[in-house]
């Protein structure tokens, strides 16, 4: 599969602006950073729910980070794995930075959003 780069037009056809290009790629250059860091692309958690039988299906992730939890020190199960953890959202206009993210157990992950604590979910 042939992968295209976006190039500004030199007529007012193309929307994407010199400046919105740029953009994009100083972020897909950040992920591409993060997904080395993790040891290759983090696969989605799946949690499947088979009617059938009562305890539902896990697909586990990619190990990252070595598999240890940077906030507890602890190392990840197979069946929990690791999950990025950012301060600031992206989907309140921040970009990803291999400064701000964590590679944290899911009960850490949820511990530090406000809201939950870590007792409850222990």
């Amino acid at each position: 599969m042939k992968r295209t780069r976006l190039k500004p037009s030199k007529t007012q056809i193309n929307r994407y602006s010199k400046a919105r290009i740029q953009k994009f790629y100083d972020e897909f250059s950040e992920r591409h950073a993060l997904i080395k860091r993790c040891g290759g692309y983090p696969l989605v958690y799946y949690e499947i729910y088979n009617p059938y039988k009562k305890e539902p299906v896990f697909i586990p992730r990619v190990r990252c980070n070595g598999g240890v939890c940077e906030i507890c020190g602890k190392p990840a199960l197979a069946e929990d794995g690791l999950e990025p953890h950012e301060e600031r959202r992206r989907s309140h206009g921040a970009t990803v930075s291999l400064s701000d993210s964590l590679m944290v157990h899911r009960a850490c992950h949820n511990g530090k959003h406000p809201g939950v604590r870590l007792e409850w979910i222990k």
